[in-house]
């Protein structure tokens, strides 16, 4: 006794396949340098400001110059941070080349 084929549906060729966009969206090296520069002149200031103010306010009361000695180590972290960020997307900028 021979086994009988089993027919398999398919679906037709004739319907297409739609893409929808994921929202995603790539920036492009230079807007990535210039978000990276932005933000480390940013906390660069921060960073500065805070520290000024440490040095403006050691009379007045220790809780200030506490305060302002944190935030300018942080923010100087912070601004190093994206120094580094910078410097990456420069070589590979090069590198690419």
């Amino acid at each position: 006794m021979a086994k009988s084929k089993k027919r398999v549906k398919r679906k037709s060729a004739s319907k297409k396949v739609k893409y929808i966009h994921s929202g995603v969206v790539r920036s492009s090296p230079s807007s990535r340098m210039n978000l990276a520069f932005r933000d480390l002149v940013f906390f660069a200031a921060l960073a500065i400001l805070s520290f000024l103010l440490k040095l403006l306010l050691t009379k007045v009361s220790e809780s200030f110059t506490l305060l302002f000695s944190l935030l300018a180590i942080v923010f100087g972290f912070i601004a190093f941070a994206f120094l580094v960020v910078l410097l990456v997307l420069l070589f590979m900028k090069f590198f690419k080349k």
